[in-house]
């Protein structure tokens, strides 16, 4: 029995035992790294769906319930632009005023003195139009409204923002 065989691996034995884990180990590293990316745009997109169903169903629910204000001081009798503006004026159920509009990246109500942003600070809000049909007051109005809604992740991860476009119309039940 020579004992030079027995001593341990050769060269080429190690280097390919190396070459061989390294190439599983980078298989498993980017697997990682790929559903680490996933979970972040799918966390996104769960983030931007929220936001963009709470306003949504805030809005239908407040114009729904509410009338238009008319005689509030920026329509002053009839909605302006052929009604397409960018804030809204309503009477919710119980007679008190409230104001929609757009501040910066966010949708803004004010009841009285107060007012709160309707999406959170993870989403932007971009492109915010309502329409008023008919824009003076008639039997019964329609708003329609659009906006977009985007994640504010993209300093941190650009390239994998996640955003919907939002559109509906709402019938007042003041008739």
């Amino acid at each position: 029995m020579d004992i030079r065989r027995n001593q341990g691996f050769t060269l080429i034995e190690m280097v390919v035992a190396t070459a061989v884990f390294a190439v599983v180990l980078s298989a498993i590293a980017g697997s990682y790294l790929s559903v680490l990316r996933l979970n972040e745009k799918s966390r996104t997109v769960r983030v931007v769906e929220q936001n963009a169903r709470f306003i949504t169903e805030f809005l239908t629910r407040e114009i729904r319930n509410g009338t238009i204000d008319f005689s509030a001081a920026g329509y002053n009798g009839s909605v302006p632009n052929n009604g397409m503006v960018t804030y809204l004026y309503l009477l919710n159920s119980t007679g008190a005023r409230e104001t929609l509009d757009f501040v910066g990246t966010n949708i803004r109500l004010t009841k009285g003195s107060a007012s709160t942003n309707l999406s959170g600070s993870d989403v932007r809000v971009s492109n915010l139009v309502f329409y008023v049909y008919p824009s003076n007051q008639s039997s019964q109005n329609t708003v329609g409204f659009s906006f977009k809604v985007t994640s504010n992740t993209t300093a941190q991860t650009p390239g994998r923002e996640s955003s919907v476009v939002i559109q509906s119309t709402i019938a007042t039940r003041d008739y």
